[in-house]
């Protein structure tokens, strides 16, 4: 017996199929110029939605349940490397990662109560019945999840990740249904139409963040650095020469006056004024500005190159963190240069200091 689908159906599908191959495509672009790995696994991720979709065509359901528990677990992966790469901060309360266990049995148990009756009597769609709604249950917790981590970039992409995390945690909720409704007529176009939507949204957010000059940033390195790895201290107008030397560099600078830099420059803006976000850090936040350091130092050098990394702000972190745990993060810096053939320049005047405090820093960082 043929079934005839619904041509509406067909075209929705398809286009869900569309939107899986464009994002998978473009986000194997972004991996293939930035050589970073949450971009891969995010691409793989869609390549793996897509498969999902064909076997659900075919009317593989338990196939098409796995696939979707693998897409949603290399987005998931794909959300925790990015954060790692950015050198932010992921870490929640212990107590949380007890709640998504819960979730799931609670789910299934809520499944079993609704379906039980209906699959009764039957093993085999029994198994089929409690694998497909485990696995919805569990992609549906771990996009819910990344939703969560994506949010955690906020203070670097902004909006884009605020959006992405909303795409996720939408996307994460819808398919808690599907097992309960899937075989209910008034579903179909109601959940299917939704999975175009999300899917669409997603697939916008992906595209928009991974493409985004501030993730692909280091990959536009189109000029050699003639600066010799190590630590280099200048003053401001050898600093002035440098951004002339290196505008075709992709150098991440932190510093108290972000006017006049190159374009392909990646800019902190160093501050007292809170809240810090998007480019903007806390003038006390010293363990965030070597994450983001060491990350810059680690990409590099993934990709072969030797990053340059600029710090025209030494004095203003000295006045509101003290001499000493500065020159602690100086030193920090000088051993992740030297670990990644990276270069670290120091933008200061010897009149700054005195006598005690500039012999302490020359010997330091030499």
């Amino acid at each position: 017996m043929v079934v005839k689908v619904p041509l509406w159906v067909v075209g929705e599908g398809l286009s869900v199929l569309a939107l899986d191959a464009l994002a998978s495509f473009v986000l194997m672009r972004v991996y293939l110029k930035s050589r970073r790995s949450s971009a891969l696994l995010t691409a793989a991720g869609w390549a793996f939605d897509l498969m999902a979709m064909v076997a659900a065509f075919v009317g593989m359901d338990v196939v098409n349940s796995i696939l979707l528990v693998i897409f949603a677990t290399l987005l998931f992966n794909g959300a925790v490397r990015m954060i790692e790469e950015e050198g932010a901060e992921y870490a929640f309360n212990q107590g949380l990662w007890s709640v998504p266990p819960f979730v799931i049995l609670a789910y299934m148990g809520l499944f079993l109560w609704y379906r039980g009756p209906s699959i009764a009597g039957d093993p085999a769609l029994i198994l089929d019945e409690v694998v497909l709604a485990l696995a919805w249950g569990s992609a549906g917790a771990m996009a819910v999840i990344a939703a969560a981590f994506i949010k955690r970039l906020e203070v670097v992409y902004e909006r884009k990740a605020r959006n992405m995390s909303w795409g996720l945690l939408l996307f994460g909720l819808h398919l808690y249904p599907y097992p309960f409704f899937k075989d209910e007529p008034w579903y179909a176009p109601i959940g299917l139409s939704a999975s175009l939507v999300l899917i669409a949204f997603l697939t916008l957010c992906y595209i928009s963040l991974l493409t985004s000059e501030k993730f692909m940033g280091i990959s536009g390195y189109s000029g050699e650095s003639s600066l010799e790895p190590g630590v280099i201290i200048v003053g401001p107008e050898k600093f002035e020469e440098l951004k002339k030397e290196l505008e075709d560099i992709p150098v991440l600078l932190f510093t108290r006056k972000p006017e006049g830099v190159p374009e392909k420059w990646m800019v902190y803006f160093i501050t007292s004024a809170l809240p810090c976000g998007g480019n903007a850090l806390s003038s006390t936040d010293l363990p965030r500005i070597g994450e983001l350091i060491y990350n810059y130092y680690h990409r590099m050098k993934e990709m072969g190159l030797n990053g340059v990394v600029i710090l025209n702000a030494l004095e203003y972190l000295i006045m509101y963190n003290g001499f000493s745990p500065t020159l602690k993060l100086l030193a920090k810096l000088r051993d992740f240069a030297q670990l990644h053939g990276g270069t670290l320049v120091i933008v200061t005047e010897r009149e700054a200091f005195e006598d005690r405090e500039w012999n302490l820093l020359k010997r330091l960082l030499e």
